[in-house]
């Protein structure tokens, strides 16, 4: 399971440095509102130090493996999804200082819901098998969240108002 998480995050990281090697070797500005062509994209300088970084944190949640490239896949996964809806919103303008074009935001949406699907993957399910991991550390973490909802369940009881004298309980007396 470790592995989908592994490949998936290395192989995003490493497009993701490839491109932000291509974009800065043609020296674009910094902060063009209108980037260059690189791999099918449109990238600027800024731009193209925001996926070295990017790519280079993917590769390294990689090579550590294990619930390290499951959660920054998770975490990452909604970065590019809000970066895709906040761009849409710049196309075209002077406001647009990543140097986006349409295709930059279907690619942040494509990467976006991947890296989402590939962090959740083996982690959330109905049904997770026993010697899933997850469900290992959710199991030393149960007598903790039992005793909590344990205690949750006695202030509701504390709580919990009878019906005085004089209060109707419901049922009707002749």
């Amino acid at each position: 399971m470790h592995t989908v998480h592994r490949i998936g995050a290395g192989a995003i990281g490493g497009f993701l440095i490839v491109f932000g090697i291509a974009g800065l070797v043609q020296r674009p500005a910094m902060l063009a509102s209108d980037g260059l062509t690189v791999l099918g994209l449109s990238t600027n300088g800024l731009l193209s130090v925001l996926s070295l970084l990017v790519g280079a944190i993917l590769t390294g949640a990689a090579v550590r493996g294990g619930p390290t490239s499951s959660m920054v896949c998770l975490a990452l996964g909604p970065v590019f999804l809000l970066s895709a809806i906040g761009n849409i919103f710049v196309l075209g303008t002077s406001m647009n200082m990543l140097g986006f074009s349409l295709p930059n935001v279907m690619f942040s949406l494509a990467v976006g819901a991947v890296l989402l699907v590939l962090g959740a993957y083996g982690r959330v399910s109905a049904v997770l098998p026993p010697d899933n991991p997850y469900v290992e550390a959710r199991a030393a973490s149960a007598p903790a969240l039992d005793a909590a909802r344990a205690d949750r369940h006695e202030l509701s009881m504390a709580h919990r108002e009878e019906p005085g004298p004089g209060s109707s309980s419901g049922v009707r007396r002749e």
